[in-house]
C-alpha cells in the first residue's frame, strides 16, 4: 500500500470506557468527546463499539484526562 503510515511512538495513550449497558445509554460518546473538548485534550483518534470508547490522546494529558472523565462516572 503505497499511503500506507505507520506512527509508533511513546508520545500517546489509549483510554477506554467500558460498560455493557452503554448501548442502552445513547450519547456516551457525545459527552465524553465534549468534556474531554472542554478540558482542551487533543484527541487524536477515537474508535467505538456498541459497549466501548476509546480515545487516543497525548500521554502528557492523561492524568488531567482520567480525572475529568471520572467526574462524570458514577461509582457504584
Amino acid at each position: 500500500i503505497p499511503n500506507l503510515r505507520i506512527d509508533v511512538n511513546s508520545t500517546n495513550t489509549k483510554i477506554s470506557l467500558y460498560d455493557e449497558e452503554m448501548q442502552f445509554k445513547p450519547g456516551v460518546a457525545a459527552k465524553t468527546m465534549t468534556i474531554l473538548s472542554d478540558a482542551h485534550i487533543d484527541i487524536k483518534m477515537i474508535t467505538t463499539s456498541v459497549i466501548d470508547i476509546s480515545y487516543l490522546i497525548y500521554a502528557s494529558d492523561k492524568p488531567y484526562a482520567i480525572d475529568v472523565l471520572k467526574s462524570i462516572i458514577k461509582v457504584n
